[in-house]
């Protein structure tokens, strides 16, 4: 039996750590295999390393290409179509250092084409060494919110095409009446008489400008991009083309505040929304004698236990601009109300697509906003509509 010599020992090679050479094997297939884009970057705006699915979706043909190509100038300038957005965010990292952040950023790739994205980003601090990283991960949405533009632009023809009938109605109206004045003019030989009927050739002249601008208004592709929009003017705009259907029977009474609350959001998705609820409430209450609609528009305070109470807290606390749209139609039995936001819904059977409440409540979604409805069978139905002000 051989003794035990301590000082062999020191000839012996130290028993290597698996768990750590694979688990940096795991890390580095996965950084590399991901189907989404992963990156480490010093706040000073130069790439570490980027992994092959952010290479190709910013255009480059590889990861390396792209580090070389994008630290020539920084990342600000070289990707970021905002570069000041970089700044900002880094000053937001700093001040919650260790946290994760996750943003909506607009960038832009290697051939210009632009590139949307939700980033999650973090600011870590070694603690070995006390330098500063920044890790990313980059979901491209470019494609989502096409088909959202898309979306919301089919939505506003179905809405102008439920119009149409009496959009075509009115307008056909005014210009058989500029035909007449016309026709008159040119047969009337009295000064004075000619000056009244190209007064009333202008009057009318004037509300068909009037239809078509606010047509085109309602149909103009406002972009992707939130901007800041009265909501009097959009709601004011909805009620213009509603009324060209609203039939002989039906009474509106609208009610907007005299101090204009400004949101911040899509004109033409909110104009709509509320032009649906007007459609929806004209075919609830159908051609019955005393059908009323009533629109009426504030800005209010939601103290933190009212916010809470709608749509299970997506509101916030603060200002906020509330529409009420309220018929004296038949209202909704527990069923209806019950499924009356769900898309494809509808009690019109095949002509109804069941898109209208449902388009509202995604309207009030993308705005940070939300919808209430109040409803009794045989008592009408009232819906809310809350918006947060812009700051």
């Amino acid at each position: 039996m051989n003794e035990w010599n301590p000082d062999h020992s020191a000839a012996l090679d130290p028993i290597p750590d698996p768990g750590r050479g694979a688990g940096e094997l795991r890390f580095r297939k996965l950084f590399e295999g991901v189907p989404i884009g992963m990156f480490r970057s010093t706040p000073s705006g130069r790439f570490l390393e980027v992994n092959r699915f952010l290479a190709t979706a910013f255009g480059y043909p590889g990861p390396a290409e792209m580090v070389a190509e994008v630290n020539r100038v920084g990342i600000a300038e070289a990707i970021f179509v905002d570069p000041a957005q970089r700044g900002a965010m880094l000053a937001r990292l700093r001040d919650t250092a260790g946290e994760w952040h996750v943003e909506e950023v607009l960038y832009r790739r290697r051939d210009g084409s632009l590139l949307d994205v939700i980033l999650s980003i973090s600011l870590q601090v070694d603690p070995a060494t006390g330098e500063e990283q920044m890790f990313g991960f980059m979901q491209d949405i470019t494609e989502r919110q096409r088909q959202e533009g898309e979306r919301r632009r089919r939505e506003q023809l179905m809405a102008v095409g439920m119009l149409a009938s009496g959009v075509a109605h009115d307008f056909n109206n005014m210009v058989c009446g500029i035909q007449g004045y016309a026709q008159l003019m040119a047969e009337e030989a009295d000064p004075a008489a000619l000056r009244d009927l190209a007064q009333r050739l202008s009057g009318i002249t004037a509300r068909a400008h009037d239809l078509t601008s606010c047509l085109l208004r309602f149909a103009r592709q406002g972009g992707l991009e939130p901007a800041a929009f009265s909501a009097s003017e959009a709601v004011r705009n909805a009620l213009s083309l509603f009324r060209t259907s609203r039939g002989r029977m039906l009474t509106i009474r609208a009610e907007l505040p005299a101090e204009v609350p400004v949101l911040l959001g899509y004109a033409t998705q909110f104009q709509n929304a509320v032009l649906n609820l007007c459609l929806n409430a004209k075919d609830a209450m159908g051609a019955a004698a005393g059908a009323a609609l009533d629109i009426r528009g504030e800005t209010v305070h939601l103290d933190p236990e009212l916010a809470a109470v709608f749509q299970a807290g997506t509101l916030g606390a603060g200002p906020h601009f509330h529409l009420e749209v309220a018929d004296n139609g038949p209202g909704m039995t527990p069923e209806v109300r019950s499924r009356c936001l769900d898309p494809f819904f509808t009690t019109k059977g095949e002509q109804g697509s069941g898109l209208g409440l449902s388009s509202v409540q995604g309207a009030m979604a993308d705005h940070g906003g939300a919808l209430h409805i109040e409803t009794v069978p045989g008592a009408g139905c009232r819906v809310h509509l809350f918006v947060p002000v812009a700051p």
